[in-house]
C-alpha cells in the first residue's frame, strides 16, 4: 500500500512503492509523488532533500509552471523533466487546456465528468504527455534516481504517470488502483471545495457551485480504467507508443524492484 505523507504546505504526497511483485517487492522511499512545490515551506525542502530526491518530473503546462514556479534552493536541488516545448503551450499566459475548460464549460457536475472521462481516454497518447512519460522512464532506467513527479493537484496527469510506473514494474491492477484511489484519503476534498469555489470565481469572474466542481477535482476509479483501457497491454505500451526497449525495462525494474 502507498504511504501518505503529510507536509507543511504540499498536498496529496505519498511514497507509491512498496507492493509485491514478482521477483520482490516495489521500493519504498525512491518513488514519490505529489500536488505541485510553489507552496513549500523550510521544513518541506529539508524533507524532499532528507529523501534525496534527485529528479522532479513536473508534468504541467508552461503557464502553470510559471505561475506557480518551484523554486530550488542549494538544500533541495534536483534536476527537473517538463513537456518538451514543441508539444508545450506558446506561453506563459495561455490557458492549460483544463483551465480552458473550467472558465469556458465548467457549469454542473455533469461537465465536470464529462471532461474527466475524455482526458482520461485520451491522456495515454496524448503526444505531450507521451513523450514526457517516455523521457522520464528512459531516465530512471539508467540509474537509482530517487523520483518526485507531480502535476498541479498531483491527482491526474500524475496519477496516471505513476500507475503507468507501477504497471511497467509488475504490479497488480488492485494495487495501481489502491494507489490511484488513496488521494481520497490524502486529500479531505470537503474542507477544500468552498474555498476553490471562491478562488475560481476571483480568478474567472464567474460563479461555481462545489457540487459542480466535485466530479473535476476528486479522482473515481472510472477514470483511471477509461486510461487502463487506452493503454492495454503494458509492454506493448512501453514499446510501441512510448518508444522504449525490453532492456530499458528490465533496468528499470533491476533499479526498483527489491
Amino acid at each position: 500500500m502507498s504511504k501518505i505523507v503529510k507536509l507543511d504546505s504540499v498536498l496529496n504526497v505519498r511514497d507509491f512503492g512498496g507492493q509485491g511483485v514478482s521477483g520482490g517487492r516495489i521500493a519504498r522511499g525512491k518513488l514519490y509523488r505529489g500536488a505541485q512545490l510553489s507552496t513549500m515551506s523550510g521544513r518541506d525542502r529539508d524533507t524532499f532533500s532528507k529523501w534525496g530526491v534527485s529528479l522532479l518530473v513536473d508534468m504541467r503546462y508552461r503557464s502553470e509552471r510559471a505561475r506557480q514556479k518551484t523554486e530550488l534552493c542549494d538544500v533541495f536541488n534536483p534536476e527537473i523533466l517538463v513537456m518538451p516545448s514543441e508539444h508545450d503551450l506558446d506561453g506563459d499566459n495561455v490557458l492549460a487546456p483544463h483551465e480552458q475548460f473550467v472558465l469556458q464549460e465548467l457549469h454542473t457536475a455533469a461537465d465536470g465528468a464529462r471532461y474527466m472521462t475524455g482526458t482520461y481516454k485520451e491522456r495515454p497518447h496524448r503526444p505531450g504527455f507521451v513523450s514526457l512519460l517516455s523521457q522520464s522512464f528512459r531516465r530512471l532506467s539508467k540509474g537509482e534516481d530517487v523520483l518526485y513527479v507531480h502535476c498541479a493537484a498531483g491527482k491526474d496527469r500524475t496519477g496516471c504517470f505513476a500507475a503507468f510506473l507501477l504497471m511497467a514494474l509488475g504490479a497488480s491492477a488492485d494495487d495501481v488502483m489502491e494507489d490511484y484511489m488513496r488521494t481520497q484519503q490524502a486529500v479531505e476534498l470537503e474542507l477544500f471545495l468552498g474555498m476553490i469555489a471562491t478562488k475560481l470565481e476571483a480568478r474567472y469572474g464567474r460563479t461555481y457551485t462545489p457540487e459542480s466542481l466535485r466530479p473535476f477535482l476528486t479522482v473515481e476509479s472510472e477514470y483511471l480504467q477509461y486510461s487502463l483501457e487506452a493503454v492495454g497491454d503494458m509492454e506493448t505500451y512501453w514499446h510501441d507508443t512510448l518508444g522504449l526497449n525490453l532492456q530499458e525495462l528490465d533496468a528499470l525494474r533491476a533499479h526498483y524492484i527489491v
